[in-house]
């Protein structure tokens, strides 16, 4: 899977929150240096944290951040729902070496992670979007046999609101739904 893109943030429906997928770096040679870090690393795995950035009352605080999720994973991507209850994100939990889009409760301290979209055909699911009717857009990327997704070959796809079946709209990678849901901007 990709590092975390510019995109592997959010801000909450109602402005208290910022979630992101903050790479973990690990040292590969603890004997080798690198002059910016005096360790070799390599980007291992991404998790999900967040900061929180108004109190109930609507004042900006300073908080620390929070570690939503981890455990040796590649969570990124993250996005609120709609409803702000709910956090979806691209993570390689489900299979190794690909990605599916899963979800958690934006409190991160209840419930488990849910499978919204896990594609049965060894391709890997990334970049979801919203729409505020629920409808969920992403990029679907072929098999790649472990080399890095082929953007010429990614599929945006879209599933829920009122479509309870995925649909391939165009090739393209980057979507991002309106805010009224009418549209879908791409880079294509």
């Amino acid at each position: 899977m990709p590092p975390p893109s510019p995109r592997s943030l959010d801000i909450s429906p109602d402005g208290r929150q910022l979630v992101f997928a903050e790479a973990e770096p690990v040292p590969t040679n603890p004997g080798a240096v690198n002059p910016q870090h005096n360790q070799v690393v390599e980007l291992a795995t991404c998790s999900l944290k967040a900061i929180n950035l108004l109190d109930k009352g609507g004042k900006r605080i300073t908080g620390g951040v929070t570690h939503l999720r981890g455990g040796g994973h590649t969570d990124v991507d993250p996005i609120f729902t709609p409803d702000g209850q709910s956090l979806r994100f691209a993570s390689d939990r489900r299979r190794p070496d690909s990605a599916d889009i899963l979800q958690i409760n934006a409190k991160a301290r209840e419930g488990g992670i849910q499978n919204i979209y896990v594609d049965m055909r060894d391709y890997t699911a990334l970049r979801p979007t919203m729409g505020a009717d629920g409808v969920m857009v992403f990029v679907l990327y072929p098999p790649h046999g472990g080399a890095k997704p082929a953007e010429a070959s990614a599929k945006i796809w879209a599933v829920g609101g009122g479509n309870p079946y995925e649909t391939g709209i165009i090739e393209g990678i980057q979507p991002h739904v309106s805010p009224d849901g009418a549209r879908v901007a791409y880079i294509g």
